[in-house]
Parts: structure tokens; sequence; C-alpha cells
């Protein structure tokens, strides 16, 4: 089963997300939008993971997360990547913060333990929430995304990780939880 580690995203996140997605849909056929309720924030995209790799994984998540406490994420921004020029994916932003990058590292550090890679880019948070199919006529969708590039969508109080199975299908993909494992310092 294809797997990632995640972070949950609040409804006020996702309603604010949803509007801004709102203003600028229709402008290109070229990009696939991601509904609403499927932004989260990805920590490490496994891919391919056998049933007794996703209990080791399980096993890993629930040790480390225990290491962590809760915290508050503020999602704000809105940008492209690789570049805004010929953007594969459109993002909102997430601030950097002490917290979510020392999560990460440990997420980072302990799937490396169970032979999963280490990401080479910097980590960089953000809510995935558009696919580019093609850079035709994108000019107007990315005038209008930029209109909310110092927007705050609002914050997200981290409570918990979790392990996600992503099924790829013809409309996109479709994400369901295999397991939450509780912040807990």
């Amino acid at each position: 089963m294809r797997c990632f580690i995640a972070l949950e995203v609040s409804e006020e996140v996702r309603h604010s997300i949803a509007r801004a997605i709102e203003a600028v849909k229709g402008l290109s056929r070229n990009v696939r939008w991601i509904p609403p309720d499927h932004i989260h924030l990805t920590l490490k995209f496994l891919g391919e993971v056998s049933d007794a790799m996703a209990i080791k994984i399980e096993e890993q998540l629930a040790m480390l997360c225990r290491r962590h406490g809760p915290f508050v994420i503020t999602v704000s921004g809105t940008g492209g990547f690789p570049s805004l020029r010929r953007p594969n994916v459109l993002w909102a932003g997430i601030d950097k913060s002490g917290p979510l990058t020392l999560l990460h590292r440990d997420i980072e550090q302990s799937m490396a333990g169970l032979g999963f890679g280490m990401e080479n880019r910097p980590f960089s948070p953000h809510l995935t929430v558009a696919r580019v199919k093609s850079s035709a006529g994108l000019e107007d969708v990315i005038r209008e995304w930029l209109k909310f590039k110092d927007a705050v969508f609002g914050t997200v109080t981290v409570a918990e990780s979790l392990l996600m199975k992503s099924t790829l299908k013809p409309d996109g993909a479709e994400y369901s939880r295999l397991a939450g494992f509780k912040l807990a310092l």
C-alpha cells in the first residue's frame, strides 16, 4: 500500500483555503484543485509499504510522538513549486516553527532507521492545494493565486501525527487514515 505520514488541518483552515480556491478555480482547466477535505501537511512520503513494514512504522511513530508535545502552526501565504514561473504544485504556506521542524526531523531520522531514504531538500512545510497538468494558460491562475500571498488562513493545533494510505484513482488520490499517534510530551 502507498503510505505517508501527515498532520491534519483544522476545518477553519480548510474553509479559508476553499474560499481562496473558489476565487481562482474556474480560470484554467490545466489545474486540478485538491478537495478541501483532502488538504493535509505531509511530513514524510513513504511510498509502497508492506503490511509488516506498516506495523514497524506504527511502532516507531507511537514511540517518537510521545517525545513531542502539542504545538500550534499558522497557515499563511501562497506560492508554487518548483517556482511560480512553471509550477507543478500550488500551495498554501506554513510558518516554520521549532516544534514542527523538530517533529519532522525526528520522523525523518526514525524512518531512515527503517530503510526509507532521507529527504535531500530542506523541509519546506506547505499544504498542496492544486496540481498543475500543463502550464498553458496559467498566467491568470498565478496572478489570482498570488493575491493571497499575504493571507492568513488560520491556525492549527497539532496534537497528533497520522499514518495515511493513498489510493490512486483516475480523478485523484483517495486518502484514508491507518493510525493516529498523539503528541504526548
